[in-house]
């Protein structure tokens, strides 16, 4: 997902029907955000996308059907959880907080 990609996401997802996706979105944001700052950018470390991968998979499909299909039904707590856990641990190992990432 490019920056477009990602904040049109979170308009889909902000209106407060899907909170999950929602905070994976924002999660998402953040993390680019975080490695755009900290690297030569979020499009050339493939480290923080691939860390991304699962989240993404959560709010973004490859058809506008699939991803109109997404915005009524809210992903599970546990699909949200999986999909976090990947990042939160790239996080990590980079010695970065969760805080103001992870929401």
């Amino acid at each position: 997902m490019n920056f477009s990609d990602i904040y049109s996401a979170i308009v889909r997802f902000d209106n407060g029907d899907t909170p999950n996706r929602s905070r994976v979105a924002y999660t998402v944001a953040n993390l680019a955000v975080w490695t755009d700052n900290n690297s030569d950018g979020w499009a050339y470390w493939q480290k923080p996308r691939n860390a991304a991968r699962k989240a993404m998979a959560l709010i973004e499909s490859t058809t506008s059907a699939a991803n109109q299909a997404q915005e009524p039904t809210d992903a599970t707590d546990a699909d949200t959880m999986w999909a976090l856990v990947p990042i939160k641990g790239f996080l990590t190992r980079q010695g970065v907080s969760h805080d103001g990432i992870v929401r």
